[in-house]
């Protein structure tokens, strides 16, 4: 199970919440966790194909009450018998198969493909908050709020991601800037590989010895990730303006999914001022700016 680590952006999104809910919201994230990144390891088709066939059968467990994996078995008090949080967890499976196995070709199929990907995210996620049934349907949530999460959790994993063969950006944003995924996999501290894919779970600390490799740097490479950074804040304050999102998002139940947006679009905010290389570093925002953030947004 996830340990929300304090001081981070979920452990002040929570912040308020009933413990209940704030349970069930862990188990529905453990269990997206384990969907999105079942195949991140994975470069066999066959394998995929194996693992893929393995969760659905999981799922259908799920909803028969005889699941085996620890996600499964966790959420099963709140998911049994929801066929909406089988459709859910089965388009973010789907996702995470296109993403390994067919890279995007262009910015428009990866906005279709992240937004299909969180806004099940979110509708799994609302539903854990708020036990309402009607939050299942993805298409409740909002399409912009969801490309901005996937767009900020790409950047927040960009190192992983590449490390483990996943190209993450489009191929026309790569030939924007004239360069190749290996030129921003070259980058990778071999720190940043070992350690946990976000600052919001615990881990183990990582020796940084022998981490910086020794490549040419281009001077694009920068330049695609500080443009990254800029279209994921873009996306986060529009969505964030949005009187549809502000309307369902600050319902009382639904107040962690509103303060962690609110948090994520701070953190993009920063980036975008002061803009870290994302291969190598990453700042954050401290505890007290989480804390007035999440405060001011408590209600």
């Amino acid at each position: 199970m996830l340990t929300i680590r304090e001081g981070s952006s979920l452990y002040y999104s929570l912040l308020w919440t009933t413990p209940a809910a704030r349970q069930r919201f862990i188990e529905r994230l453990h269990l997206i966790q384990s969907l999105s990144t079942t195949l991140e390891d994975v470069q066999e088709p066959q394998v995929a194909e194996r693992k893929i066939h393995w969760w659905h059968e999981e799922l259908q467990r799920l909803m028969e009450g005889t699941a085996r994996h620890p996600a499964t078995q966790a959420t099963h008090d709140s998911m049994a018998e929801q066929q909406q949080a089988m459709a859910c967890c089965l388009a973010i499976l789907g996702a995470a198969s296109t993403l390994r196995f067919t890279p995007p070709a262009s910015d428009a199929e990866v906005d279709t493909l992240l937004e299909q990907d969180y806004s099940a995210r979110l509708a799994l996620l609302a539903h854990a908050l708020s036990d309402n049934d009607a939050e299942l349907d993805p298409q409740r949530h909002s399409q912009r709020l969801a490309r901005a999460l996937g767009k900020h959790e790409r950047l927040s994993r960009l190192p992983v991601m590449l490390h483990r063969g996943q190209p993450v950006f489009s191929t026309e944003m790569y030939q924007r800037f004239g360069i190749r995924p290996t030129d921003l996999a070259s980058h990778i501290r071999k720190s940043e590989t070992q350690t946990s894919d976000a600052d919001d779970v615990t881990a183990e600390p990582a020796s940084t010895l022998d981490a910086i490799a020794v490549v040419v740097d281009k001077p694009a490479r920068q330049s695609l990730l500080n443009a990254a950074i800029a279209d994921a804040h873009h996306d986060f304050a529009q969505a964030l303006k949005e009187p549809s999102s502000r309307q369902h998002y600050r319902q009382r139940s639904l107040l962690p999914l509103w303060r962690l947006s609110i948090l994520r679009e701070r953190q993009l905010a920063l980036w975008t001022r002061r803009p870290p290389d994302l291969l190598r570093e990453r700042s954050t925002l401290t505890p007290v700016h989480k804390l007035f953030w999440a405060w001011r947004h408590r209600r």
